[in-house]
């Protein structure tokens, strides 16, 4: 009994991911979703950028002035 829920909880599994991989759509809305993901990860690490830029311009520009 144990072993045929298993393979029944296996095969249900493997069916789930045969259909994600196998299904257009499903393909589509996958890439989209990567899409957004990456583009969240650049436009922080481009967010990131321009605050150490402004820290380091405000940095020298006190140098200069408390110097």
């Amino acid at each position: 009994m144990k072993r045929k829920d298993a393979e029944g909880e296996f095969n249900q599994k493997l069916k789930k991911a045969f259909w994600r991989n196998e299904n257009p759509r499903q393909q589509l809305w996958d890439f989209q979703q990567q899409i957004v993901v990456y583009a969240n990860l650049f436009m922080q690490h481009r967010q990131k950028q321009q605050k150490q830029i402004i820290a380091e311009q405000r940095a020298r520009i006190d140098a200069y002035f408390y110097n």
